[in-house]
């Protein structure tokens, strides 16, 4: 499972919410795409994985450089490489982290062959 980590309170929201589901994950993997969105910054996971552990969630934190990618790309090409079968994200994450000319990033991320898209009324 992938968390996905910007720092945003709607990442915080998202995490909280599925916070139920995340300690049957075998690992979840926070994640935090560097140089595509200011505010996400090395070592940002760190607290999350903390507080995720006293949940009784085996998680660790991780990084990767987004090259200039789109979001939703290197949000699918990590999860497909870690074979991950749940993506966790915002809804900044699911439009691009907030750049409005990808609001095709929630078709790219929720219907590839590995993920479904659960939306709460809340972020959709």
């Amino acid at each position: 499972m992938v968390l996905a980590w910007d720092g945003s309170r709607s990442a915080a929201r998202v995490m909280a919410d599925a916070l139920p589901l995340l300690p049957k994950a075998r690992e979840v993997r926070v994640l935090t795409v560097l140089n595509e969105k200011p505010e996400a910054r090395t070592e940002l996971g760190n607290d999350v994985v903390r507080h995720l552990k006293a949940h009784g969630v085996n998680a660790v934190a991780e990084e990767v450089d987004a090259e200039k990618r789109p979001i939703g790309k290197v949000l699918e090409i990590y999860a497909e490489r870690h074979r991950s079968d749940l993506l966790v994200m915002g809804p900044t994450a699911a439009l691009g982290f907030g750049n409005s000319s990808s609001a095709a990033l929630l078709n790219t991320c929720c219907t590839t062959r590995r993920f479904h898209c659960c939306c709460r009324t809340s972020f959709c």
